[in-house]
C-alpha cells in the first residue's frame, strides 16, 4: 500500500502523454545502489533509457537486421537463426474470422515454423493477418546454449537483489501482438530488444480493482468467469473477457480514479522497464516489422 501512495505522488509531478489522465514513467538516471534504493526495495516502477546502466542484450545485434522497406523497420536474421530452426518453442496461434470472432491455440512447435511465417507477416500477406502467430513465454533456459548465451541476464538483475532469477523467457511477433492486464507473483525486469511496445502499469490495489470490474461484469453477462490474474489462458485471449479486459485498461473510462494512477511508456530496442511485485500491466506491440522482448523475473530481497 505504501508504494501505491508513492507512486501516486510521483504521478502528479509528471507530465501527462496527451491521453486523458494517463501519464509518463519516471526516467531513471544513475547506477544499481541508486535504482536499489529509490525503486527496488520500495516497489516502485521506473523506465530505463538505452543510456542508462542496462547494457546491450547481445540478441539485439545478431537476431534482428534492418528491413528493405523504407519504413525503418526490423526483420529477424534469418540465415543466424536457421541454426536454431528446429528449437521447441511455444507458440500462440490467433485466427480471425470474417465475422470477428476469434479461435486462440496454444502449441510448441519448431521455431522455423515462426520463421516461415514472420516472412509472410513482414510482407503483410492476406494469410497473416487472418492467422497470426506470437512466441509467448518462451523459457529461456529451455533454449539452446547458443540463444541463452544471446540472452544473456542484465548485470542490473544479478546485483539489484540478490541476484536470483525465478524465470526468463522471451516474447516475439509482428504487430499488433497483446497482453491483457495481469500480474506477476514476483518483480520484473521487461527490456525490448526489436520494435516498440506500448505498457500501462497499475498500482496494485487498482489494477484488482479493473480486473474485479471485469469478472463480476463477465459473470453477469455470461453466467460465468474463469480468468486468472497470472495466467495467458484462451478466456483472456478471445470472447467478453478480452474484450472488457482491454476496454477497461486502455480505454478513457469516466472513472477517473483508474486512468490517474496509470504510468504508460513505449519502450524501444535497449530500452526496459521495472515492474514490482503485484503491479498490473497490459503490452501492446505496435509498429511494424519484428517485435521482440525478454523479461527476468527476479528475487525481491535485497542482498547484503
Amino acid at each position: 500500500m505504501r508504494s501505491a501512495i508513492r507512486f501516486r505522488e510521483t504521478l502528479r509531478r509528471c507530465v501527462s502523454t496527451g491521453k486523458a489522465r494517463v501519464h509518463t514513467f519516471p526516467r531513471f538516471e544513475g547506477g544499481i545502489p541508486e535504482f536499489r534504493d529509490a525503486y527496488f526495495k520500495v516497489e516502485s516502477p521506473v523506465l530505463f533509457s538505452k543510456t542508462s546502466i542496462l547494457e546491450p542484450i547481445p540478441a539485439i545485434r545478431k537476431w534482428f537486421l534492418p528491413s528493405s522497406s523504407a519504413d525503418q523497420t526490423l526483420e529477424l536474421n534469418y540465415n543466424y537463426l536457421a541454426q536454431y530452426s528446429s528449437t521447441n518453442v511455444p507458440i500462440e496461434i490467433t485466427r480471425f474470422s470474417e465475422t470477428g470472432d476469434i479461435q486462440f491455440d496454444r502449441i510448441g512447435g519448431p521455431l522455423q515454423l515462426f520463421l516461415e511465417w514472420s516472412k509472410d507477416a513482414v510482407a503483410g500477406t492476406d494469410y497473416s493477418k487472418l492467422t497470426r502467430l506470437y512466441i509467448a513465454q518462451c523459457s529461456i533456459p529451455d533454449l539452446p546454449n547458443g540463444m541463452k548465451a544471446d540472452l544473456r541476464t542484465p548485470t542490473l538483475v544479478k546485483e539489484a537483489g540478490k541476484g536470483d532469477v525465478y524465470a526468463s523467457s522471451i516474447w516475439m511477433g509482428v504487430p499488433p501482438t497483446y497482453t491483457p492486464l495481469h500480474r506477476d507473483p514476483n518483480p520484473n525486469l521487461f527490456m525490448q530488444l526489436a520494435g516498440d511496445k506500448t505498457v500501462r502499469v497499475f498500482p496494485p490495489d487498482i489494477g484488482k480493482a479493473i480486473f474485479r470490474q471485469v469478472q463480476e461484469r463477465v459473470l453477469s453477462e455470461t453466467g460465468s468467469s474463469q480468468c486468472s490474474s497470472h495466467m495467458r489462458g484462451e478466456e483472456m485471449m478471445t470472447g467478453k473477457e478480452r474484450q472488457l479486459l482491454e476496454s477497461y485498461t486502455w480505454d478513457d473510462h469516466s472513472d477517473q480514479t483508474v486512468h490517474e494512477s496509470a504510468f504508460e511508456a513505449k519502450v524501444g530496442p535497449g530500452e526496459g522497464l521495472f515492474i514490482p511485485k503485484g503491479w498490473w500491466h497490459s503490452i501492446k506491440g505496435v509498429g511494424g516489422g519484428i517485435n521482440a522482448s525478454v523479461s527476468f523475473t527476479v528475487c525481491l530481497t535485497v542482498g547484503v
